[in-house]
């Protein structure tokens, strides 16, 4: 233990160039992020989005229920993470994406994304050669959306 601050690894046998061996940071929690469509097209009550931050490495996942009403041709993104990724050119974080119930798009080839410098998490679809945004329209009312993705953190 480092005097009260955290475990330091130093010790350790390593590799040189290494910024740092003290994990100082440990948090667990939840959030409620908001949606670039709204939260109208989300079940109330029925989402629970987790967090678990160790050092500079972060873990969401959670799961959305849109409402019976849902609609929207627009991108479907969650803003405000609880922590913004971290600013490095060109990083890009994948992870996750499963949807159920409702859902009318027939890609099987979805992930979520979280860009550098960013709070967001964008969901895409591939379908051969084609990358696009996925839509409201696309997960469809009553559907349950699911993911998970790890990135480094700010």
């Amino acid at each position: 233990v480092a005097a009260g601050h955290g475990i330091d690894f130093s010790a350790d046998a390593h590799e040189t160039g290494m910024s740092s061996e003290l994990l100082d940071d440990y948090e667990v929690g939840t959030w409620s992020p908001s949606y670039t469509e709204g939260s109208s097209n989300i079940e109330s009550g029925s989402t629970a989005h987790m967090y678990l931050k160790i050092g500079d490495l972060i873990h969401v996942w959670g799961n959305i229920r849109t409402s019976s009403s849902a609609s929207g041709s627009s991108a479907f993104y969650i803003n405000s993470l609880p922590i913004n990724s971290y600013n490095q050119a060109s990083a890009h974080y994948n992870g996750t994406l499963m949807g159920d119930n409702g859902w009318s798009t027939t890609t099987s080839n979805m992930v979520c994304q979280i860009a550098s410098n960013s709070g967001l998490i964008r969901f895409w679809k591939n379908s051969g050669a084609s990358v696009g945004n996925i839509t409201l329209n696309e997960i469809g009312p009553d559907a349950n959306i699911m993911y998970a993705i790890s990135y480094r953190c700010a």
